[in-house]
């Protein structure tokens, strides 16, 4: 009895082994993208401050986009839209606004990006922020790689006399490379 009970833990244990290096190899080959998405206005006086923005002004939009994880990132393209946050962001008449889609190249570990988009982004008047409901919409850094969308940051605006960037979130995604022509995201 007991050579069967050394054999089924050498079995369970050998199994365990086998599991833990198949992870330990995925995670090797993970790339973890994440974006801080940056609002500046386009022109106005000096004496307002970078993050006070009138209503009513354009803003120019660009991306930081940092490689956390351990593996370099495939190339891709990105672009920001303003919707509604999740889980209505693919809701009916949840998109204002989307900047053109730019080239993301390739990121080592531990680097970053930054991207400026040339499209700017006009801020509403005070009824125009109420009716289409600014206060619940958001922009977010969508990247798309091997035919993929993600979201992988998001840039919440917010009023008061002024308008302000508010909540930013750095959302991580992995990337995991499975063969070098093909990517898989996974949260």
């Amino acid at each position: 009895m007991s050579n069967r009970y050394q054999f089924y833990f050498s079995f369970c244990a050998l199994f365990f082994l086998a599991a833990f290096s198949t992870l330990q190899a995925a995670e090797e080959k993970e790339a973890i993208l994440q974006a801080a998405i940056l609002a500046q206005p386009s022109s106005q006086p000096t004496q307002f401050q970078s993050e006070k923005i009138q209503p009513g002004h354009s803003v120019k939009l660009a991306v930081v986009v940092e490689n956390v994880g351990k593996a370099k990132s495939p190339a891709g393209t990105i672009s920001i839209h303003f919707a509604f946050a999740k889980p209505l962001e693919k809701g009916p008449k949840s998109l204002l606004f989307e900047t053109e889609s730019v080239d993301l190249p390739s990121i080592e570990p531990g680097r970053s990006v930054e991207l400026a988009f040339e499209k700017s982004h006009r801020w509403p008047s005070i009824s125009d922020f109420i009716r289409q409901d600014w206060p619940l919409r958001e922009y977010q850094a969508v990247v798309t790689i091997a035919k993929q969308q993600e979201v992988i940051g998001s840039l919440a605006v917010t009023f008061s006399a002024y308008y302000y960037p508010a909540v930013r979130k750095e959302l991580p995604v992995k990337f995991i490379l499975t063969s070098p022509s093909e990517l898989a995201p996974s949260s």
